[in-house]
């Protein structure tokens, strides 16, 4: 129980007192030195005025924290205080009425301290409403005196001391008793309280531990107002004393009008300061605008070199000017008893460098007393990385961009080309279709007449038989030339009507090869180039010539129409079936490379099949495509 400075000698009073207190005993000095006035100033000096302003700092702090503890440590003070003056005043000359009111209102007193200070260390209830259970509890306290005293006037309760013999053993119970629970209250707040202890921990137990040393006087005294009593009230009355200098230590060290009482109020500064000496946020407590304490965290933040140049500013100093009235509102808040969602703001260090932040703003109960308790983290590095990564997002999207104009680019490029490619096949076609028809048919059908002309000579010629198989052939050559003249470049495809293209090739594919197509076309079918008319021309000719070949049908279904700006084509069989896996081994203008084409086309090709299910082929390209170089 060690303090620095001057008020570590106050135990000594103690062991002083009680050394005297043996010395007296041992002695057996008898006689009375009585004083009825002198009695009554000193128990309204050192008892009732010292209970009552403790009483009202318990007050005070049982409203913030409504406690149990605290509620019943200010009933004992208020017993204690009131229990010699209104002794001496009601008793009068009568030493056994006196004491007996005395000692019983002591004894009440020793217990309310015991149980309160008992119920702050291992109990966290509160009592709601506190402005309810304050009165009831003072008054309370005020009647149990009230009742003892009427008690002891009325006759009601057992003789307590026998002038000249001392006290009975009822009262010398109760003394013991009394002191038992005095002593042992000062042990607990010693012992349980933080190294070192705060002052009015201190005080307080010392102001006990003296109650219990001048009850310990008072019970071994045989005689009322002896020189023993004398000096067992004397410890009492300084303990008085030391109890008033607890509760104004408590207002110092809290700056607040209450009581900071670490066991009641289940504080441990020490353990608090330990925990947040090693975080690693910035932790400040103020209120009413001062700093009450800061951790090394705190201080390095702000730029301060200790604490008592940060307490040289208020906390309003350290954030901009805008934001005073956001930070005095969230300060009400907390003070209130409220916690705050984090929020971002700017910190201004005492150099006037603005620091990005964190705020973690709640109400803390530190030194008896509501407070608020700002936990405050750098997060300089973490927006920078935000900055870092939203260029970065910045930059990486305009390369995506960049190179997504450059595929699309290349798309259409592509696009192009394979158009240009279905053109210079459709060209490459018509020139061969112009070719046959145009000069080997004409060659042929040369060669034919000047056959006849043969023919026409001689009737009995021996090489008749053969001049007329020659003129079968030829007659054969010729109409196979203009049949594949035909199949190269058929004059449909240069219509402006897509669905009289496929109702044609429905025709042509039933005529050569036996297979009903049903042909249905949705909507406006128009096509909007003749490279795509004929690409679509070929893609469902290659897809019927599939199912001629594979299917195994006499029916198939061509089924075209228009979805926003693409031509849907799709054909479809009711045949064996095959395993689409199987594609990857076509090659030439198969299945396969109709699929690359629609790819390149900017479309998409999707095969539906399954063996003994029938087949169906969907291709979607887009319609008018603009095109680059």
């Amino acid at each position: 129980m060690r303090r620095p400075g001057p008020s570590r000698l106050a135990w000594l009073s103690i062991p002083v007192l009680l050394a005297a207190i043996i010395v007296l005993w041992a002695a057996d000095l008898r006689g009375s030195r009585d004083s009825a006035y002198l009695m009554m100033a000193l128990n309204l000096v050192f008892s009732a005025l010292v209970s009552l302003f403790i009483a009202y700092l318990i007050a005070r702090s049982f409203l913030v924290r409504s406690t149990p503890g605290l509620l019943l440590l200010g009933c004992g003070v208020v017993i204690w205080g009131s229990a010699g003056a209104v002794a001496t005043a009601a008793a009068g000359d009568d030493a056994n009425i006196l004491i007996t009111i005395h000692n019983s209102c002591v004894w009440l007193s020793a217990l309310c301290h015991l149980a309160g200070v008992s119920l702050s260390l291992w109990s966290r209830r509160t009592l709601s409403p506190p402005a309810l259970w304050l009165p009831a509890g003072y008054v309370f306290a005020a009647g149990a005196v009230g009742v003892v005293t009427l008690s002891a006037l009325a006759g009601w309760m057992p003789t307590f001391f026998v002038q000249g013999q001392g006290g009975t053993p009822l009262r010398q119970f109760v003394l013991i008793s009394a002191v038992a629970m005095f002593a042992f209250t000062a042990l607990l707040l010693a012992a349980t309280s933080r190294t070192p202890l705060s002052p009015f921990a201190y005080w307080y137990a010392l102001a006990l531990a003296l109650i219990a040393t001048g009850l310990f006087g008072v019970m071994l005294q045989s005689s009322a107002a002896s020189i023993l009593g004398w000096t067992g009230r004397t410890a009492q009355f300084l303990g008085g004393l030391y109890m008033l200098i607890a509760a104004v230590a408590s207002v110092r060290e809290s700056r607040v009008w209450g009581i900071s009482l670490e066991a009641a109020l289940r504080e441990s500064e020490e353990r608090y300061r330990t925990l947040v000496e090693t975080a690693p946020d910035a932790i400040v407590v103020h209120r009413d605008g001062r700093f009450l304490y800061a951790n090394s965290t705190a201080l390095l933040l702000v730029g301060a070199e200790s604490f008592e140049r940060l307490a040289c500013h208020t906390v309003l100093d350290f954030f901009r000017l805008a934001e005073h009235e956001q930070a005095v509102e969230r300060t009400r808040t907390a003070m209130a008893g409220n916690r705050l969602p984090m929020r971002e703001g700017t910190l201004l260090r005492l150099d006037g460098q603005e620091v990005a932040v964190e705020f973690h703003t709640a109400p803390v109960d530190f030194r008896g007393a509501r407070a608020v308790q700002t936990i405050i983290r750098d997060i300089t590095e973490r927006k920078r990385a935000e900055e870092a990564l939203r260029e970065l997002n910045v930059t990486l999207e305009s390369r995506v961009a960049q190179r997504t104009a450059e595929l699309e680019r290349r798309a259409r490029q592509l696009q192009k080309l394979t158009l240009e490619l279905s053109q210079a096949e459709d060209r490459e076609r018509r020139r061969i279709a112009a070719l046959l028809h145009e000069d080997v048919q004409q060659q042929i059908a040369g060669a034919k007449f000047h056959l006849g002309l043969l023919r026409s000579r001689g009737k009995d010629d021996p090489q008749r038989a053969t001049l007329d198989k020659v003129n079968e052939l030829l007659k054969e050559a010729i109409e196979k030339s203009r049949n594949l003249s035909h199949d190269l470049s058929p004059a449909v495809l240069h219509m402006n009507d897509l669905a009289e293209v496929l109702r044609w090739l429905a025709r042509e594919t039933a005529a050569k090869h036996g297979l009903t197509v049903h042909v249905d076309v949705l909507g406006d079918a128009f096509r909007q180039s003749e490279a795509l008319t004929m690409f679509l021309f070929r893609a469902a000719q290659e897809m019927l010539f599939n199912v001629i070949k594979h299917a195994q049908v006499n029916e198939a279904a061509v089924r075209v129409h228009r979805m926003g700006q693409c031509l849907c084509l799709s054909v479809s069989d009711r045949g064996c079936g095959f395993d689409p896996q199987d594609l990857k081994e076509t090659s030439g203008f198969g299945l396969l490379s109709i699929r690359e084409r629609v790819e390149l086309l900017g479309g998409r090709m999707k095969i539906q099949s399954a063996k003994g299910q029938g087949s169906r082929f969907h291709i979607v390209v887009p319609d008018g495509h603009q095109t680059e170089g």
